[in-house]
């Protein structure tokens, strides 16, 4: 039976920056959902959009910001219709700094309020870059140079805050709006808490236990949503960041095993290879070229 749910490497793909021209719009994009966050902007054209069951006629210089969780489909697209799409799983903002905190807050709690419309037309960010801040997050994603996650979220979060902003300006009151707690309470945002505290032991009951969840019931829903064992999930997250060091850092293996919450060097290395296929000094000899590049 088909669903819904769009499945969505959020592991290994937190993020996505891709544009989408009439040609390589073959057919309408059927109601989906997912747990990335999703905002669209048309450059050209006109597009509609059904989000939740609201028809939304986009024209050139709109934007359309997706929740977590919302049904929307893309269809009837004008000859020249040309449109730039950001997806990004909202739990990895949290991984980059506490500053990204406050905005990420705001938005989680922003979804059905109807003083702060999805929809936003061009003649609210007719002052704002936000084309050149679509151009450049995709060509961030497409180069994958030193530092380009951080860049990345660094030019969302200008998106994330203007589109705030012009919530305010609707009547949407951020003052009202709390952080986010230390404690997560659900199965969708513990791997906020898994991100953050990754290089900590961590314990798959305790996680349950955060979630209100036996181990068993915990176990089997996160299997679910996401694809995989919550084990499996704190190794890919283990793993993902070790690379990054691998890559573009000369830490020894010792220190990168210890930063990223494995119990020993020998258990990264097992692990390493039994994920990627190779030792994490193979990896690195392989991506060398990485830093020379940089």
């Amino acid at each position: 039976m088909k669903t819904l749910y769009e499945q969505i490497d959020m592991i290994n793909s937190p993020f996505e920056a891709f544009y989408v021209t009439r040609e390589s719009f073959t057919e309408n994009v059927a109601a989906h959902w997912h747990y990335f966050v999703e905002i669209m902007y048309l450059i050209k054209g006109t597009v509609k959009v059904n989000c939740d069951n609201i028809d939304h006629n986009l024209n050139a210089g709109d934007l359309i910001f997706f929740h977590p969780g919302s049904i929307h489909a893309i269809y009837n697209p004008s000859d020249d219709m040309h449109y730039g799409i950001i997806k990004l799983n909202l739990s990895r903002m949290y991984t980059i700094g506490s500053h990204f905190l406050r905005p990420v807050a705001i938005i989680r709690t922003a979804k059905g309020n109807s003083y702060a419309p999805i929809h936003i037309q061009q003649k609210e960010l007719s002052n704002l870059p936000i084309g050149d801040w679509f151009h450049r997050c995709i060509n961030e994603l497409s180069s994958h140079a030193y530092g380009y996650d951080i860049s990345f979220y660094s030019t969302v979060s200008n998106i994330l805050i203007e589109i705030i902003r012009i919530w305010e300006k609707h009547g949407f009151i951020v003052e009202q709006t709390s952080p986010a707690p230390n404690n997560v309470g659900t199965i969708q945002t513990i791997t906020e808490y898994i991100d953050e505290n990754s290089h900590q032991p961590l314990r798959v009951d305790e996680l349950a236990h955060m979630c209100d969840m036996s181990y068993s019931y915990f176990a089997k829903n996160f299997q679910l949503l996401y694809g995989q064992s919550c084990k499996e999930y704190i190794s890919s997250i283990r793993i993902r960041k070790a690379k990054d060091l691998l890559m573009y850092t000369d830490l020894d293996q010792n220190y990168i095993s210890q930063d990223t919450g494995f119990s020993d060097c020998s258990h990264f290395i097992r692990v390493f290879k039994q994920m990627e296929g190779i030792t994490p000094k193979q990896y690195r000899i392989k991506n060398s070229s990485c830093r020379s590049k940089n």
